[in-house]
């Protein structure tokens, strides 16, 4: 997972662009959401494969969405789709 974790900083900026300006995370912290944001992108490396199934040469949220589905993330696709609304 190492090989493939995104930039810590760029992790950090979106995290921190939730929360209040004063809200500090510990180094674990960081780590933690780093590795939960690498595992999470890499599942959704299915909706390139739902994309590609369906001859789409972009991955659209319909495609994003079916990849949620055939992962049984359930509950994170109801959060998209309202984002999606």
């Amino acid at each position: 997972i190492d090989a493939y974790e995104l930039p810590k900083t760029l992790i950090t900026r979106i995290a921190k662009s939730g929360l209040p300006p004063s809200a500090r995370f510990s180094h674990d912290t960081i780590i933690a959401l780093n590795r939960g944001a690498t595992v999470f992108i890499n599942y959704l490396c299915d909706a390139q494969d739902v994309a590609h199934s369906k001859s789409h040469k972009t991955v659209a949220a319909s495609d994003v969405l079916k990849a949620l589905e055939v992962l049984e993330l359930g509950d994170i696709m109801e959060i998209v789709s309202k984002e999606l609304d």
